[in-house]
C-alpha cells in the first residue's frame, strides 16, 4: 500500500498535539516526531491556515477547532 508522506507527518505532529495540554514549539514537535523543524513548520502553518492546529504566540502550537474535533479523546 502506498502513502503520501506529508499526509502522515502531518498525523503524526496532530497525534503529539493530541498527547499535550499545553503548546509545543516547533522545536519540541521535532523531538518528539523526529521530523525536520523546516518540515514541523511548514506542515504547522499549513495546519493552522486550515484550522486543524492554532498558533500560541511566544508558546508554540496546540490542536485547532477541527483537529480537537478529529482526534479521539
Amino acid at each position: 500500500m502506498s502513502h503520501v508522506q506529508s499526509v502522515s507527518k502531518a498525523a503524526c505532529v496532530l497525534r503529539t498535539l493530541a498527547g499535550t495540554q499545553r503548546p509545543l514549539s516547533v522545536r519540541e514537535l521535532a523531538g518528539r516526531t523526529g521530523i525536520p523543524r523546516s518540515t514541523v513548520h511548514a506542515l504547522c502553518t499549513t495546519m493552522c491556515h486550515e484550522g486543524l492546529v492554532e498558533a500560541e504566540p511566544g508558546e508554540g502550537y496546540r490542536l485547532g477547532t477541527l483537529g480537537r474535533r478529529l482526534t479521539p479523546r
